[in-house]
């Protein structure tokens, strides 16, 4: 797989710093000359899709609230990837939640309070 331009800007400018926290998404995008003009959030979301890209290459890139970095070894990555998939889980039972939720107020079920039984305070508005 061939990586784009941006992306391997990205990966050098990753292999090349050793500082003592992550690079953010803006450092990344001004750095690798992304999304020059642009405001802080399509930068950073230029810098997402560079770190998915790189992710799929098989490049252990490894982010979080405060930037972005290279693994150092096998164990931080292994980590990063149980830290993803634990907060997957999460997200989907809160889609699967939303989806019932939805599904029980489609067939009646929301309508268990209604204004009629003075308790309009629990319906949707």
């Amino acid at each position: 797989m061939a990586l784009s331009l941006g992306a391997v800007d990205m990966l050098d400018l990753l292999k090349r710093y050793f500082g003592d926290r992550p690079l953010t998404a803006v450092e990344i995008a001004e750095a690798a000359g992304v999304c020059d003009q642009s405001d802080r959030e399509t930068k950073r979301r230029a810098v997402r899709k560079l770190a998915s890209e790189l992710r799929s290459a098989g490049f252990q890139v490894c982010a979080c609230g405060h930037g972005y970095w290279l693994a150092r070894d096998a164990a931080e990555w292994g980590e990063y990837q149980a830290a993803r998939q634990s907060k997957a889980r999460f997200v989907f039972k809160a889609v699967r939640q939303m989806a019932d939720a939805a599904s029980d107020r489609a067939c009646g079920q929301g309508e268990l309070f209604s204004a009629e039984s003075g308790a309009d305070w629990a319906t949707a508005k």
